[in-house]
């Protein structure tokens, strides 16, 4: 049996760019966005880039979690770390 999509909010461009740059004027995230439209944070994550990449709107970004994102990798202690080992 098909899952049933009564649980789906349809969201029109419009009313899903209005809110995006309303939560972005007001420094949200994807997931304030999500919890204004009733949709999940991952649709809203996808939608936004595909309005970008697709559809060559101008739709702004959202700051990723954190500190600016993910932990910057340290190359030359890594490749340091490599040759210490290679030399014992």
């Amino acid at each position: 049996m098909a899952k049933s999509n009564k649980s789906r909010v349809n969201v029109s461009a419009e009313d899903f760019v209005a809110a995006v740059l309303e939560v972005s004027k007001a420094g949200g995230t994807h997931s304030d966005v999500a919890a204004k439209l009733g949709i999940a944070v991952g649709s809203v994550a996808t939608r936004c880039s595909q309005l970008r990449t697709k559809h060559g709107v101008n739709i702004p970004n959202f700051k990723r979690g954190g500190s600016g994102g993910g932990r910057k990798l340290d190359v030359s202690g890594l490749n340091a770390m490599i040759a210490a080992s290679s030399e014992g």
